[in-house]
């Protein structure tokens, strides 16, 4: 799981956007500390409502929760609503139209809800208020933020362990195109092969030799019906992991530029910009790449990558 920053709050708990690895699923991390007991009841009661949410049409989706030992906290991982907080809804609206929460007050019954969660549930929308109207939109900002997550998890796979690197194959489907040094390659494996390799040669032989990138700016759209573009311009230098320069849009546990214990441009080995098309997947908060270009300036290592693909 790549978490990332907060996006609301409430008396006993902070929501964050996270990333599911293996299928690119954007979630919502519900993070509850352990340690007080009155938390430690609500956690109990919470688990057993969140169970039955299926039961309720109009509720998010429950994935599940688990506990980080480090953090002292339990996490519910709960569906992503990027149509914001009712908050936003009537920020951007205005107004919620009375057929729409008619429809909810129908479709919800707010007897069989226990309390508890609704009193730190809405901060991730909990009533999934968009399914009723199509015209409630999205906000851009919103947009941008899932684009750029879903950019930093891309780069964090070039990190991660061997077994989380396999999940970058289901990031694609057989008719993604990916574009690099004049070549098409199309397909998942044809892909995750030539990224592969790529992957191979920025690790290098030796540990101090190891080539990583740092992400300078990162730009998006819409992209269609309900696609997203995004634009990634950084450096390649040599050291130990992926480095953000943006405020922001750092995953949890990752350093700042202003943390690292060397001059970045005295690290530098070449230029990188890549561009991504990105699609919504088969589940509700899932992506896949259907397009994608690299382009790398000429730097040192520029033959090796030639002659690794």
């Amino acid at each position: 799981m790549h978490i990332f920053g907060s996006v609301a709050s409430g008396s006993s708990s902070v929501v964050h956007r996270a990333i599911f690895i293996p299928a690119h699923r954007i979630m919502a991390l519900k993070k509850i500390n352990v340690f007080e007991k009155e938390k430690r009841e609500q956690i109990i009661n919470e688990l057993g409502t969140l169970s039955e949410a299926c039961c309720y049409p109009g509720l998010v989706e429950f994935h599940g929760a688990f506990y980080k030992p480090n953090s002292g906290a339990i996490y519910f991982a709960l569906e992503y609503m990027d149509g914001g907080s009712l908050a936003d809804i009537i920020r951007v609206k205005k107004f919620i139209p009375e057929p729409v929460l008619a429809r909810y007050i129908t479709s919800v019954n707010l007897a069989d809800i226990t309390s508890v969660v609704l009193e730190d549930i809405t901060s991730v929308v909990l009533v999934t208020l968009s399914n009723f109207n199509p015209g409630l939109m999205i906000d851009q900002q919103l947009i941008e933020a899932s684009a750029c997550m879903l950019a930093v998890h891309y780069y964090l796979m070039f990190y991660g362990s061997d077994t989380v690197w396999r999940y970058m194959k289901t990031f694609y489907r057989e008719e993604s195109v990916f574009s690099f040094l004049g070549e098409e390659h199309i397909g998942q494996s044809d892909i995750f092969g030539t990224l592969s390799r790529i992957r191979k040669m920025l690790k290098c032989s030796r540990p101090r030799s190891k080539i990583v990138h740092v992400i300078e700016k990162v730009r998006c759209c819409a992209h269609g019906e309900e696609g997203v573009a995004i634009r990634v311009s950084g450096l390649f230098i040599v050291g130990n992991e992926l480095l953000v320069c943006e405020d922001g849009l750092r995953a949890e546990g990752m350093p700042s530029t202003d943390e690292v214990p060397f001059d970045i441009m005295s690290k530098r080995v070449g230029r990188f910009r890549e561009e991504f098309f990105m699609e919504p997947g088969n589940a509700m908060g899932c992506f896949i790449i259907s397009t994608q270009k690299l382009h790398v300036e000429t730097w040192s290592f520029t033959s090796q990558i030639v002659e690794s693909v």
